[in-house]
């Protein structure tokens, strides 16, 4: 499947062919006793859990419609080797709103996410490219702070979609009728980065602010609502990441 195009609800041709009975089947594919996920937080027995789990849910089995229902029945297989195809070139799209006073331009790399176990050296990884781009949106906004800026206002973002695709890109506002000056002074700001990096003082002045919140998230750890534990464990399947303790997390950043 072409999941980039189908981002973020399908297309239109599969939009507008929704009807009662192919919505009647999402449901009895997906919605199902075997998808389900039941987490249990708090101080409780497992044996006393086990048994109350055991006594509402053993008799839950899918109804006699969901035995043959599967996602490849209805949206067709997915392929394993579903990745993001590399463009020979760049490509541009422009949407025109004529009541914006302002103009704003994205520049984005979309990529397939590394396909490997969660572990230290792919967290480190990820670390390392999350202060990347904090580093550089931080010199983006001083960028469009400065006197006569070519930009409005700027930003760095990196994101994570459904395990299915990574996407890095800067974002500008830009004044109405300027284009190239901003671009051009874009495409320094990442090469920049690129070729050369970051300095020391750029570093160590994030890894405060980031030591400081995790020590803040391991002192308030053993405070947390259930609730909030339970999200977090439900993300944690979600994402197929192994579910950590703030203290863990915050030796990842030292």
């Amino acid at each position: 499947m072409d999941w980039a195009k189908r981002f973020p609800v399908g297309r239109r041709s599969s939009i507008e062919a929704v009807n009662a009975e192919s919505l009647r089947q999402f449901h009895e594919t997906v919605y199902r006793p075997d998808n389900a996920v039941l987490v249990i937080v708090g101080d409780i027995d497992p044996a006393d859990a086990e048994e109350l789990i055991q006594s509402h849910f053993e008799s839950l089995r899918c109804a006699a419609t969901q035995q043959n229902a599967s996602a490849s029945k209805l949206w067709g297989a997915v392929k394993a080797a579903n990745t993001i195809k590399e463009q020979s070139a760049p490509r541009c799209r422009v949407f025109v709103e004529p009541e914006l006073k302002d103009h704003m331009v994205t520049i984005g790399v979309v990529a397939s996410p590394a396909t490997q176990r969660d572990s230290i050296e792919s967290q480190t990884e990820k670390l390392k490219m999350y202060l990347g781009t904090l580093m550089l949106s931080k010199r983006l906004s001083e960028l469009a702070e400065q006197d006569n800026s070519p930009v409005i206002s700027c930003a760095a973002s990196f994101t994570e979609s459904m395990r299915l695709i990574e996407e890095l890109s800067i974002s500008a506002t830009i004044p109405a009728g300027s284009v190239s000056e901003p671009l051009a002074t874009l495409e320094q700001q990442v090469r920049r980065a690129v070729l050369f990096g970051f300095e020391d003082s750029e570093f160590e002045s994030l890894k405060e602010q980031f030591e400081a919140r995790f020590e803040g998230l391991k002192d308030s750890a053993e405070t947390r609502d259930n609730s909030s534990i339970a999200t977090s464990l439900i993300e944690s399947l979600s994402s197929q990441t192994v579910f950590t303790h703030p203290a863990q997390d915050q030796k990842l950043v030292k």
